[in-house]
């Protein structure tokens, strides 16, 4: 498994009774670090869906 740390971009929805929010937040991890923190999010029922990137420099 790769174990270099980057950063990633992690991006949920959350319902509220009728409204839908959306957050975002910036962690610097491993890959697996990140599927942890994915699950984590899942594991809430009030979280709808979950998005993540990796953020690469530009050239």
């Amino acid at each position: 498994m790769d174990d270099r740390r980057r950063h990633y971009v992690i991006i949920y929805e959350q319902k509220f009774g009728h409204e839908t929010l959306q957050d975002e937040y910036t962690k610097f991890c491993t890959f697996e670090e990140l599927l942890e923190s994915v699950e984590a999010l899942y594991s809430d029922p009030c979280v709808t869906s979950v998005m993540y990137y990796e953020i690469t420099e530009a050239a």
